[in-house]
This record gives C-alpha cells, structure tokens and sequence, in this order.
C-alpha cells in the first residue's frame, strides 16, 4: 500500500511539476522508506550474561555456582545485520537503559553477525564507548572485522582502551577469568586435589582413598592425554587446568569443543558406556591431571564400594549442575 502511495505521488508530481521533480521525489522516498525498514530489523540478535551462558571453558562446581551467582555483571550484544545510524541507535538505547538498571562491570559486543557498518553507527558506538567508560564499565569488541574497526576508530568508538578480541567464546573466557581472579583474590590459593575430592565427596576418608588409586595422567610427546579413538580406559581428574578437548575432523582443521579448567573430571561418559574417546585432550604444559584406571576403578568396587557410591554420587551431582547450566544457556538462546 505504502509503495503504490508513492507511485501514486511520483505520477501527480510529474503531471503537476515536471519529470525531474517527481524522480527527485521517487529517490528520496526511496531512501526513506528504505532506512525505515532497515531500522526495524532486530540488530541485536541476543543479549545475555555469563550467568546464561558461559565460554566453552568447563569449570569447577564453586567457579560455575560463582559465575551463576554474578555473571550478571557481565552482559554480551549479539549483532547481526548493516549497522546504520538507525540501527545502531537502537543499540545504544539499549546499553543505556542496561547501565542505568544494572550497572555492569563489563559488556562485550559480538560483531560476527555484522555485514557492515557505516560512519554514522560509528558516531553512536563513541557515545557507547563514552557511557561505558563514565560509569567505570570495561567494554570489549569480539569477532570485529578489520573495516568495522577503521570506521569505528575513524568515528572516535574504538580506541586503545577498549578490548578486542578474535571471537565471542575467547572474550567470554577472559571475562570469566576477570570475575573469578576478582573473587580469588579475596579467597586466597586454590584448594589442592586433596582437598577438592574431600568437598566433592564429602569425606576425608573417601578423598584418601581415592587419592591412592590415583597416577598421574601421561602425555605423549605433544602433550596429548589421550587421541581420538583410543579406548576409554580411565576417568581424568583434572587438578590444575587447562585441557583442551579437541575434535579431529578429515579434510579439515582440528575443532576446539570445550576446555576444562582446574578442580573438573573428563571422560566419565565413554568410561561408563565403554566407547572410544570421542575427542583428543591436550594438556597445556602446566597441567596437572590424574587418571583413575579401570582396575583400580574395580579395585576400589570390590573393597571400598561405599567410598565408589560417593564418586557415583559426585558424577551424578556434576552432571546433573552442567545439564542445568545448559537449560539455561538454551533459554538465554531463544530469547
């Protein structure tokens, strides 16, 4: 309707005051109702915070209940689409109303869904930039294309003190490990093996016993625990991080799934359905990870089988936290 309106225009003004008139008046109406309609695209494909989804890096139980806790603070823009004053506009509403209600300490704009931007989106990003920094807010550009950045330096919205990263699952690990060096500093050092499997299994009697069973975990000459393929034959404990789970694909390049932090188990799938590895694990060369083999698996069932059921208790319970973790992601997704 509103483009046969239009049509109608271009032909009364054409009759009335020349050709030239009404082409002059059919480009601007042009240009209008295309801005208007471009302006209506949703630009921000999602907007979440670390307690709805996290990096791929798999944390301990007291790392994941504390970024569940306060994640919060920490809020990530999915973009997507041309970027345009409109657009962007719609952008920085946002981010004020978000600073105004919250407070974050951080927030992160994903630009992998980003087909362009021009300098008048760049002008809105500044006062973003400006906002963020008034109200001491870190902010951090992900997955920024290298002409999205000269437009947004051009534009005054990037410069040296605002973060950049290759894409979205680095910048959320890095703000991750702001929250929990934060809280770290206020807990002191990191508790030991020891101690981690006495929490986890809620004795000390259980946490020794287990300790016994357990070696240290080999690596092969580049530091691999375990190939893709081998038999699953022990559960990894993982006291000192990060482990790398790495998926071999042929004719393509290695795909990093996930990366397990300090205090986390790996491997309890394939240990207790008896398949192959279905990924690699590369161990950074501060590692330190622990394997509890099959026989000692079924040593400990026969002699200590109460000490076995609080392992079985722990598995369940972690399970059980990273399904819940993921429900959540899924939510903050279908937003």
């Amino acid at each position: 309707m509103r483009d046969w309106l239009v049509v109608v225009a271009i032909v009364l003004i054409a009759a009335e005051r020349g050709f030239l008139e009404a082409l002059l008046f059919g480009v601007l109406a042009g240009c209008v109702i295309f801005a208007v309609d471009v302006s209506r695209i949703r630009v921000i494909r999602h907007q979440f915070g670390l307690d709805e989804r996290t990096s791929s890096v798999i944390r301990s139980a007291e790392e994941s209940a504390l970024l569940a806790e306060c994640g919060g603070q920490v809020q990530v823009f999915e973009l997507a689409g041309y970027l345009f004053f409109g657009s962007a506009y719609s952008v920085q509403e946002r981010v004020t109303r978000l600073v105004a209600e919250n407070k974050p300490a951080q927030v992160i704009f994903d630009f992998s869904g980003v087909t362009g931007i021009d300098s008048s989106a760049g002008a809105c990003f500044a006062k973003i930039r400006e906002l963020l920094r008034k109200n001491d807010a870190c902010q951090v550009m992900a997955a920024l294309s290298s002409s999205a950045a000269n437009i947004l330096s051009a534009s005054a919205g990037l410069d040296d003190r605002v973060g950049r990263c290759e894409h979205l699952d680095k910048a959320l690990e890095d703000a991750e490990e702001m929250l929990l060096a934060a809280r770290a500093a206020s807990r002191g050092n990191r508790p030991t093996l020891g101690a981690w499997l006495e929490d986890a299994l809620g004795s000390h009697e259980f946490a020794e016993e287990l300790c016994a069973h357990l070696t240290p975990a080999p690596r092969d000459a580049e530091s691999y625990l375990c190939r893709q393929g081998d038999p699953t034959d022990s559960l990894i404990f993982v006291e000192r991080g990060p482990v790398t789970v790495i998926l071999e694909r042929p004719g393509q390049p290695p795909l990093r799934v996930r990366v397990f932090g300090a205090h986390t188990l790996v491997g309890e799938i394939g240990f207790f359905l008896g398949v192959t590895r279905s990924a690699s694990l590369l161990a950074a060369p501060d590692a330190v990870a622990w394997s509890l083999y099959r026989d000692a698996f079924e040593s400990l069932k026969k002699t200590r089988p109460e000490h076995l059921s609080a392992l079985f208790i722990y598995i369940i319970r972690l399970q059980s936290e990273r399904l819940t973790f993921a429900n959540r992601q899924i939510v903050a997704l279908q937003r």
